[in-house]
Formats: structure tokens, sequence, C-alpha cells
């Protein structure tokens, strides 16, 4: 019995591409991946990011735009930029302010340099559907300015992919160019190595993200007491969409309802500039 051999179809970019895509998720930038979805879900939904939108709107007087008239993709030596037709254009002062504002927000909330379209699409249009998954274009900003591998605090999979790729560059290297390029590889080094990352991925995001439609207690300054506020919800209120009949019982509302609190509590100093938080 013989077995006709099929035509096989697969090129090699067929073959690579989801190799080079695992490699990225799960080796070199699996944490980051994670961190970097948790941002993009809370700040669309965090009042304190959505009011600096909202100002950058009003700033630069930017019209209603929507992506399918406004946006569109430039192909310069089979390499894609995205763009915006209102911005096209515009002079120089005007972007250059217009990318300061945004690099002061990538600070603020602590943002890599990979989310700089993604802020850039909520002042444009709104939420993104997408998020950027990797820190490629961190990369090159470390490079150009090494403190910048401390603001980030880099994963052991981003420093181990970033000096691997800088050793073989040198390696491809010939003549003056490698000599200058290993010394200041040995700077390089030594600020990527002792960037840190402290940031570990939230175990509890669902729920703590639930927590933000908690509102705070009504004031009564003459009585001095707090009452319910009926336009807000409660924690008691958001606690059986969250935990089982059987965990409410056997833990307990007021523990339930403090771990609830502690999860908010953690979730906005994670992402926002470490405040006091009451409520």
């Amino acid at each position: 019995m013989s077995i006709k051999k099929q035509k096989m179809s697969w090129s090699f970019k067929d073959l690579i591409g989801p190799l080079l895509q695992a490699k990225m998720d799960y080796k070199w930038f699996g944490v980051r991946k994670n961190l970097n979805y948790e941002k993009a879900s809370f700040l669309p939904i965090s009042k304190e990011f959505n009011i600096d939108i909202l100002s950058i709107r009003k700033e630069f007087n930017i019209p209603k735009l929507t992506p399918d008239k406004d946006h569109h993709l430039i192909m310069n030596t089979e390499i894609e930029f995205e763009d915006s037709n209102w911005l096209y254009g515009k002079p120089d002062l005007f972007i250059n302010q217009w990318e300061e504002r945004i690099t002061e927000l990538l600070h603020k909330y602590r943002l890599p340099v990979s989310f700089m379209d993604w802020v850039e699409w909520n002042i444009l249009y709104g939420k993104p559907k997408t998020y950027p998954h990797y820190n490629i274009e961190t990369f090159s900003e470390i490079i150009k300015n090494p403190q910048e591998a401390n603001r980030i605090g880099l994963t052991i999979g981003e420093k181990k992919l970033l000096l691997e790729y800088l050793r073989f560059v040198i390696k491809s290297t010939k003549g003056k160019r490698k000599s200058t390029l290993k010394k200041s590889f040995i700077q390089l080094e030594k600020v990527i190595n002792q960037s840190k990352n402290q940031r570990r991925r939230s175990r509890t995001l669902k729920t703590s993200m639930k927590t933000l439609k908690v509102g705070p207690l009504q004031r009564d300054v003459q009585e001095e007491t707090y009452t319910r506020n009926q336009n807000k919800l409660m924690y008691e209120d958001i606690i059986p969409n969250i935990f089982t009949i059987e965990e409410e019982i056997k833990i307990g509302p007021k523990r339930l309802n403090a771990r609830l609190r502690k999860q908010k509590e953690r979730l906005l100093k994670r992402h926002i500039q470490p405040q006091k938080i009451k409520n």
C-alpha cells in the first residue's frame, strides 16, 4: 500500500512566526506581557488617568476623531508606521509639545516607552482594543539613555535578551567601532544588571478591578456620621459576584469587606503615585 506524499505549502515565515511568538510570550516577555495587560486594564477606568487625557485633549484642541477616518498606516522600507491625519503636517513645535505631554504620562503612570502609541490612541480616539505585549521599543531607549532601565525595572527575561543582543552586535562589528562598543557595553551591562523589576503580576486583578466601582460613604459633618451613598456600590454589593456562598459563610462579611478594601488600596498604589487612599 503506497502513501501519496502531500505537497507542503509551509513557508519559512509560517514556521518561524509561531516559534518566535512563543519565545516572545513565554521566554523573554512573559512577565512583561502580564504587567502590561494589568496597566492596560486599569488605566482606562482610572479617574485620574481620564482627567489627564481630557486635559491634553483640551490643551491641543483635539476635535472628535474616529480611527476609521483618521488613523492610517504608512509603509516605509517594509516597516509600518501608525499616523493620524489630524496630527500629520502639524508644525514641529506642536509635535514636540505633543510628544512631551505623552512622555509625561508615561513617567507619571510608570509606563514603558512601548506604551507611547497606546497612550496616544487613548487621547485621540478612546480606549484601544489592544495593548503592547513587549518592551522592544524600550531597548533602544535604554541604549540611548541607560538610566531608562532603572525607571522601568527590567525583568530577568528582558535583561537576558538585551544583553545577548548587545553581545551579538559587538561580535558582528569590526575595527574601531568594535572597540568603542566594547567600552560602552561595560557600562551598559552594569546598569542593566542593576535594574530590578519590583512589580509582580497581580493574582487578584479581576476582583481588584471590581472594587474600583465602590464609592466612599457619605459624611454628615454636623452629626459626625457616615451613611451609605445610594448612588455608589458598597463592598457588600460586590461580594456575591466575587465569592461563593460557602466562602461568605466561612470567612464572614467583615473580613471579606476588609480584604476587598485592601485589594483596592494595593491596586491604586501599584498604578498611581503613592498616595493616601480613603474609602
